[in-house]
C-alpha cells in the first residue's frame, strides 16, 4: 500500500510508488532489537550515504508510554536517525497493511511499489545491502 503520515514534527511523509525502491523499517521504541538496529543502520547511511537509488523510511510503531525508551521521537533524536520517519497510528495501521509480524520489520519495494522481500528481526549490513541490491526502479 501507499501510505501517507506524519512525523514528529507534524510535518506529511508518504510511502508512494515514485519508481524510487524503498526499504521500510517497522520500529517499536521498547525493542531492544530496534534499539540495536538504529545506530547500525545510521552508522552504515553516515558513513556510505545507504545503498544508491534506494529511499530508508522508517515507521515508529506500537508505541506506548508505558514502555521503556519513551517517547520514540528522542530515542531517535539520540541516534541522529536521519531518514524520514512516520508514526503508526494507535491502531498499528501501516505495520498491519505491510504484513508486520515482529520488531525490527524490513519490507523492500520496487519502484513500482511491489514487496520485492521481507526480513523480520535483526538485519546485518550486508544482507541489508544484498536485498536493496535486487530491488529495481521504475518510470
Amino acid at each position: 500500500p501507499e501510505i501517507t503520515g506524519v512525523d514528529f514534527d507534524g510535518s506529511s511523509v508518504s510511502i508512494s510508488h515514485d519508481g524510487t525502491p524503498k526499504a521500510i523499517v517497522f520500529l517499536a521504541h521498547w525493542c531492544s532489537h530496534c534499539q540495536a538496529e538504529v545506530p547500525r543502520v545510521q552508522s552504515w547511511i553516515d558513513s556510505t550515504g545507504g545503498f544508491p537509488g534506494v529511499e530508508v523510511v522508517s515507521v515508529t510503531t506500537a508505541a506506548s508510554s508505558g514502555q521503556p525508551n519513551w517517547p520514540p521521537s528522542s530515542w531517535l533524536d539520540r541516534e541522529d536517525w536521519t531518514s524520514p520517519n512516520i508514526r503508526d497510528d494507535s491502531d498499528r495501521s501501516a505495520f498491519v497493511a505491510y504484513g508486520g509480524t515482529s520488531f525490527p520489520y524490513w519490507v523492500f519495494l520496487n519502484g513500482d511499489g511491489t514487496v520485492a522481500h521481507r526480513l523480520a528481526g535483526q538485519t546485518d549490513i550486508q544482507t541489508l545491502q544484498s536485498v536493496m541490491g535486487t530491488l529495481s526502479a521504475t518510470g
